[in-house]
């Protein structure tokens, strides 16, 4: 059984919550995004990360516009800031994210300052750059162009995942491992 979610987890363990008994698929891979990690030189190296952001999307529809990184780790995590353009509430949302190395998860640390227009985000983001340099003593690295849709291969990883937490919740039931 703990091999079952050793492999979700390496499948795709940013999209399940895992527990003694249960395995829960918390999100679609729709509600992520890969990011191309490269730059970062992580050991065990990895090329990319899939980034869950479901859970801290408000309703409606939304766009990133802005996105950037820490240019290192710390502490077995990657503080992410992303500007989204929000259709419904016709202004721009600003998030704080942390992706957790070790555990594939984000959780968020904010979600807030809605500048209404361009240049009210690009005030927001300037400050947000600079007191993050000062209270780290890193810098943030824009890294839009280095995100995208997860592709054909996760989303099969996603699907396997899936079938996998299905059994292994099944055979939890039915016969009490």
């Amino acid at each position: 059984m703990e091999l079952i979610k050793e492999i979700i987890y390496k499948l795709c363990g940013s999209c399940f919550i895992f527990s003694e008994n249960k395995i829960i698929c918390t999100t679609s891979i729709n509600n992520c995004f890969l990011l191309n990690i490269d730059y970062l030189k992580l050991k065990p190296t990895e090329k990319e990360i899939l980034v869950n952001i479901s859970p801290f999307l408000n309703s409606g529809e939304m766009r990133i516009v802005r996105i950037f990184t820490a240019n290192e780790v710390r502490n077995n995590t990657l503080d992410i800031v992303i500007a989204y353009w929000s259709k419904e509430e016709r202004s721009y949302v600003i998030q704080n994210i942390n992706y957790l190395t070790d555990t594939k998860k984000t959780f968020s640390l904010s979600l807030g300052g809605y500048p209404k227009n361009s240049d009210d985000l690009e005030k927001s983001w300037s400050i947000i750059t600079e007191s993050y340099k000062k209270s780290t003593g890193l810098s943030l690295i824009d890294v839009l162009d280095l995100i995208s849709k997860p592709n054909i291969l996760y989303k099969t990883r996603y699907k396997l995942a899936v079938k996998l937490a299905d059994k292994f919740n099944k055979l939890k039931e039915v016969k009490g491992f």
